[in-house]
């Protein structure tokens, strides 16, 4: 039989043991903190971290009020360490985030480094037109793309379009109607404004109803889930027609004109113009 081999320590051997392990620990505990300690002045050198906010691209926005909200959004640290305005790890989204839903104003932004800088630009939005609420002088801008993002001040008539409707509760930041909706109204619009007929305000009635008016009264109803080309079509060649030539530019004496029923085209006069017991007509002749 092979015989068992034992090894025997002597308590001198197992204390040397010991010793060499609580040395190794101390070693690596001693590194772990010297790297712990180096990286904590690391991420604090002023190098690595924002020092400055420079604001470009702000017409109405005060580039100060979008400087102190990048800072404050930066103040604090990650995980108690990371100091946010470390120029890797800065809450960029977040900044982005903060400084849109204050100032609904600005309609694109965008961020860079430069070194220890933080370089903000955006651009604002560009007033389409005004939305106005039943009372008189409330009124805000509204982008192309169907936003409201400002209070107005009060303008002469005609220097912008006028809508209305579709709004309740405080206008800014909300949306008025869709860019797609926006843009079918434009088209519409063009077309009367072609015949030389001014366009003032756009009401927004409901979902199939919105009246393009003119200065004098006459409303052009329309149904934005039509086809906008279609409406436009129709609407130029009513105009055009023997009924509305010699009414061109101000249409006087017409209340409304209903685009909504594709070739077959509505109208009505006002009450002691022509026509004041007929509700509605059927213009035939002019459409196919």
């Amino acid at each position: 039989m092979q015989r068992r081999r034992v090894v025997l320590q002597s308590p001198r051997l197992r204390e040397e043991k010991k010793r060499r392990r609580r040395i190794r620990l101390a070693i690596f505990f001693g590194i772990l903190i010297l790297i712990s300690v180096g990286y904590y002045f690391l991420v604090r050198l002023s190098f690595l971290n924002v020092q400055s906010v420079t604001v470009s691209g702000a017409e109405v926005t005060h580039e100060d009020d979008i400087s102190k909200i990048a800072f404050n959004t930066m103040q604090g640290y990650y995980a108690g360490i990371m100091p946010k305005t470390n120029i890797f790890f800065y809450p960029k989204k977040e900044i982005a985030s903060q400084i849109e839903t204050t100032f609904p104003r600005i309609g694109s932004l965008s961020m860079s480094l430069n070194g220890s800088a933080l370089q903000i630009s955006i651009k604002e939005k560009d007033p389409f037109a005004l939305w106005c609420s039943d009372t008189p002088g409330d009124c805000y801008f509204l982008d192309s793309a169907g936003d409201i993002f400002a209070k107005a001040p009060d303008f002469s008539d005609g220097v912008y379009k006028i809508f209305t409707g579709a709004i309740t509760g405080d206008p800014i930041g909300q949306m008025f109607l869709s860019e797609t909706d926006i843009s079918h109204i434009r088209v519409v619009w063009t077309a009367i404004q072609s015949f030389g007929v001014p366009v003032s305000k756009i009401k927004v009635v409901s979902d199939k109803e919105t009246r393009i008016s003119t200065p004098s009264g006459t409303d052009f109803i329309i149904d934005l889930g039509q086809d906008a080309t279609s409406t436009a079509e129709n609407a130029g060649s009513v105009l055009e027609s023997d009924q509305f030539k010699n009414l061109l530019p101000d249409l006087d004496g017409v209340d409304y004109i209903d685009l909504r029923f594709g070739s077959k085209v509505y109208f009505k006069r006002k009450s002691g113009a022509g026509d004041a017991t007929s509700t509605a007509s059927i213009l035939s002749g002019s459409l196919g």
